[in-house]
C-alpha cells in the first residue's frame, strides 16, 4: 500500500469537510468532484456567483456533490462577518469592513 493509499483510507474513515475558495476554477471544481466520488471528504466550493460555478462546472462530471456556497447569498455572511470583526477589532477593521472581506470567496472559505 502507497502513502497516497494510506492518506485515502484515513480520509474515508474521517470524511473531513473540504472548502475550497476557486469556485469558478474547472481545475478547483474537477479535483473536488473527484474526491466526493471517491468519498475522501465532503466539498464545499465557496464562488463569487452561481453562474461562475455552473460554467465552470458543466462538463465536470460528479460536481453535483460538491455543496456550493455564494458569500452574498449566504445565511453566514453576518456571522462570519461579526467573527471577523472581534478577531481584527484591535488592528482597526470595522464591522462595515469586515462584511465586505466576507464577501470574497477567499475571506469566506477562510472563516
Amino acid at each position: 500500500m502507497s502513502v497516497l493509499d494510506d492518506i485515502a483510507a484515513t480520509c474515508r474513515q474521517a470524511t473531513p469537510h473540504i472548502v475550497l475558495a476557486e469556485g469558478e476554477d474547472a481545475r478547483v471544481i474537477q479535483g473536488a468532484a473527484r474526491a466526493a466520488q471517491e468519498g475522501l471528504a465532503k466539498l464545499t466550493v465557496v464562488a463569487a456567483a452561481t453562474a461562475a460555478f455552473e460554467k465552470a462546472a458543466e462538463r465536470v462530471e460528479g460536481s453535483a456533490l460538491i455543496h456550493v456556497v455564494v458569500p452574498t447569498q449566504s445565511d453566514a455572511l453576518d456571522r462570519y462577518a461579526a467573527d471577523y470583526h472581534a478577531l481584527r477589532r484591535h488592528k482597526g477593521v470595522d464591522l462595515a469592513a469586515a462584511r465586505q472581506a466576507m464577501t470574497t470567496p477567499l475571506g469566506f472559505a477562510a472563516m
